[in-house]
């Protein structure tokens, strides 16, 4: 499958490519759809909407809604493993895979980063895709000085440790809604 790439700096370590637009139309009207489903957003403290203000639902990476957008993530993982030869042996989707809504307001406010403890310790690339347009509404890495704005299928990868701390630029005038997750090392034990 052939890729739409997003310009990212390459010394930046974030890379970009757009997912086809009937996917992430499919999973905006899920996630719409769905509202009983909605849990607040946590943070690795718990709920604390002074940081990250969302409702989110939480699915398995092997239901089938993300099947043809786990097909196209892969294929995005594939291409960034292959750009910066990471040498990384086998990686997976984490168990959880996220669709995280934001109201006017609301987003990741604060810097943060995505290995920050022994239990996210075996991450080694996240990943976020947005769902909609928000003119205002993107998100910023500032030690790459990287401020990308919210476009249907952007897919953006990067690396989960402090050096890529980022948050959510927080739109006042529209919902902004994104799907994220993380891939990992496996365990064989």
């Amino acid at each position: 499958m052939k890729l739409k790439k997003y310009k990212t700096p390459f010394d930046s370590f974030i890379y970009g490519a757009y997912m086809p637009t009937k996917i992430t139309n499919k999973l905006l009207k899920f996630y719409l759809d769905n509202a009983k489903l909605y849990r607040r957003g946590i943070t690795n403290k718990g709920i604390e909407t002074n940081i990250k203000d969302s409702y989110d639902i939480p699915l398995m990476p092997r239901d089938t809604l993300l099947i043809e957008y786990t097909k196209y993530l892969k294929e995005m993982v594939i291409d960034y493993k292959n750009i910066y030869q990471t040498g990384w042996g086998d990686i997976d989707i984490e168990e959880q895979i996220g669709i995280q809504g934001y109201k006017p307001g609301g987003g990741y406010k604060e810097l943060h980063c995505e290995r920050r403890n022994i239990f996210s310790s075996r991450r080694m690339l996240v990943f976020m895709t947005y769902l909609n347009k928000v003119k205002d509404g993107g998100t910023e890495f500032p030690y790459q000085n990287i401020k990308t704005e919210a476009e249907p299928g952007l897919t953006l990868l990067w690396p989960p440790d402090f050096t890529h701390q980022h948050k959510g630029i927080i739109s006042h005038t529209k919902d902004k809604f994104i799907v994220t997750g993380w891939y990992s090392f496996q365990s064989r034990l």
